[in-house]
């Protein structure tokens, strides 16, 4: 289907069709063939990235995709206290939109998933319920196309397929950092009696056969990782090889992309007590991996995994910096790169190949709790740079009180110095007596 989103615009480069046009051809395929369209979002803002098409036209045309509502989309009412404290904060410039009332949580469970809930993860002390999984479909991906001067793209494996004779890939999660995520089954465990032989896997997009530093680079990144044993982290087996590809083995996973939550919540965003667990979940697993001075680099909702319990845990610390420049333009799914779409959840800094500082996954972790509470990006999709560039202000989050709101607008300073130094500091203001009051409704 990602074929029929580039015919779209094709024709809208030509003057084939006109920009209303295309939206509704884009609304008409969405509603037509939910599952084949389900990365268009991504893709779209892939383009605006590259410049390939205007950021007016791309939000034109996510509208038109967000025009069109599954019959059970429904999210939870907030809960919070009618006299909390409301403060507008300090740089607003227009006004944020409004969360619309949302229904109750039998609804929200009825389509929030679509992973199918087939192994247990760790629960978290936040007692949120999230909702069960529809039947699992086979993915049509299109296979990624080899670029000039870049490591070779590797083509997407098919589900069924076998990994070292170990690890079949039964269920396609997604795109993480630098490549593609597949529940699998551990076929050596599930001979041996295990009973837990499911595993996940992410297998890097391009083959690192040619590229020895790159591939140390990334086994270096893997091991590191593998240290960190947190509940808001997803635990890393080991690095291993199938011939020429790279696959990086993990825990079980059952749930979501918090992207797709995100996604969801567009225009609306969610209750402050639903934000709070997930944005707080993240920070806890940032400050954990901060202690051991580990940076994540590339925090984004497609990095972050939902649990089928509502548990955020963060994968892919550090691993887009194994990866060479030349590879900065690899295609994971058409011509989407993650580094694109990443760019509205990056801070500059790494961007421009500075060493990696905690400061830096602040940027990003405000951008979500933003995007969580409001439905909307803090500077419209645009990168920090863009936003920097145009004297880009934030609107405010309507009833957050002052100490949060000035929090949020620390961590989305345009200025590495401004914003909370580590996830542990982010923490110990969240946690202020003045937010608990606010969140739980405490008098």
């Amino acid at each position: 289907m990602s074929s029929r989103l580039d015919e779209i615009l094709s024709a809208l480069g030509t003057g084939t069709l006109t920009e209303d046009q295309a939206c509704q051809s884009v609304s008409t395929a969405v509603r037509t063939d939910a599952s084949g369209t389900q990365f268009w979002g991504m893709l779209i803002e892939s383009r605006i990235s590259q410049q390939k098409i205007t950021p007016a036209l791309g939000r034109k045309l996510l509208d038109a995709m967000e025009n069109y509502e599954p019959e059970k989309t429904m999210w939870l009412a907030p809960t919070r206290a009618a006299t909390a404290e409301s403060t507008s904060p300090a740089i607003p410039s227009a006004p944020a939109p409004k969360p619309a009332a949302l229904q109750d949580a039998e609804q929200l469970r009825a389509f929030l998933w679509d992973q199918p809930a087939k192994v247990s993860t760790p629960r978290s002390t936040d007692k949120i319920e999230w909702m069960e999984a529809p039947v699992q479909q086979k993915s049509t991906r299109q296979q990624p196309r080899p670029m000039p001067g870049v490591a070779a793209a590797l083509p997407a494996p098919e589900l069924g397929t076998v990994l070292r004779g170990r690890y079949r890939l039964d269920t396609h999660l997604g795109f993480g950092s630098i490549g593609q995520v597949f529940g699998a089954m551990d076929l050596e465990a599930e001979r041996a009696g295990s009973p837990n032989p499911h595993v996940t896997i992410k297998l890097i997009a391009v083959d690192l056969k040619r590229e020895p530093q790159a591939r140390f680079a990334l086994q270096t990144a893997v091991n590191r990782t593998k240290s960190l044993r947190h509940l808001n982290i997803v635990s890393t087996f080991g690095i291993e090889s199938d011939d020429n590809r790279l696959f990086v083995t993990m825990e079980p996973l059952s749930g979501r992309w918090l992207g797709d939550l995100i996604r969801e919540a567009r225009k609306i965003g969610i209750a402050h007590d639903l934000a709070w667990p997930i944005v707080s979940g993240v920070a806890n697993g940032l400050a954990y991996a901060h202690r051991e001075n580990i940076v994540h680099s590339d925090l984004s909702p497609y990095s972050i995994f939902l649990t089928a319990d509502g548990t955020p845990k963060i994968m892919g610390f550090g691993l887009i910096h194994a990866l060479p420049t030349s590879n900065e333009a690899m295609d994971l799914l058409d011509t989407m790169t993650l580094r694109a779409y990443s760019e509205a959840y990056t801070a500059d800094t790494w961007a421009k190949h500075a060493i990696p500082h905690s400061a830096d996954d602040l940027y990003p972790l405000g951008v979500i709790a933003y995007e969580l509470l409001t439905g909307a990006h803090p500077f419209q999709r645009h990168s920090l740079t863009t936003a920097r560039q145009n004297n880009l202000t934030l609107a405010p989050i309507p009833g957050l009180n002052l100490r949060a709101t000035k929090l949020i607008a620390r961590c989305l300073s345009f200025e590495r110095k401004e914003r909370p130094k580590n996830a542990a500091r982010f923490l110990t203001h969240m946690n202020g007596p003045a937010l608990l009051r606010y969140i739980f409704g405490m008098k």
